[in-house]
């Protein structure tokens, strides 16, 4: 079976701090956790057509996110189990 699909490697960012509470927002930190992971990589934001998310940013996670991001992603799949893969179509 061949895929015949073309899949981006993007770069990679770990937040410094793991002391955050009340000074930054879990949203505040996947944004710069995605801006310098996405700058890593040498691709901009509008290069981003997905979202898979952990879904701990509350029911509409996915939606959320991409409207904080300034994105209108094709594809958009979370799961309301952090640690939990999702499902990849």
């Amino acid at each position: 079976m061949t895929q015949k699909r073309d899949a981006a490697i993007v770069g990679i960012h770990e937040y410094p701090s793991r002391d955050v509470e009340g000074a930054v927002s879990p949203m505040q930190i996947k944004a710069e956790c995605a801006a310098r992971a996405l700058e890593d990589a040498g691709l901009d934001w509008s290069d981003v057509d997905a979202i898979y998310d952990a879904g701990d940013g509350g029911g509409m996670s996915g939606l959320t996110i991409a409207e904080y991001f300034g994105i209108k992603p094709t594809i958009i799949d979370t799961t309301g189990v952090g640690g939990s893969s999702s499902t990849l179509k």
